[in-house]
């Protein structure tokens, strides 16, 4: 496997820690999906750009904090 994606658990919450870690040590080969609260500014997705977290989940079903 030379690359692909890696996705924040639930359990991780809104902690961006462990996914930054993760994709700092696979060195740029994968990009990252986690999960973030709706009032998440501008500025910090872009911060999580930068760092290769491309994607963004949601839970709707178990103890999500969102609504559709």
């Amino acid at each position: 496997i030379i690359g692909g994606a890696v996705v924040s658990g639930s359990f991780q919450g809104f902690d961006q820690g462990y996914l930054e870690d993760a994709l700092n040590k696979l060195d740029g080969k994968f990009v990252g999906t986690t999960q973030l609260p709706m009032t998440t500014s501008v500025a910090e997705i872009h911060r999580l750009n930068t760092l290769g977290i491309k994607g963004i989940r949601f839970n709707v079903k178990r103890g999500g904090s969102e609504d559709i």
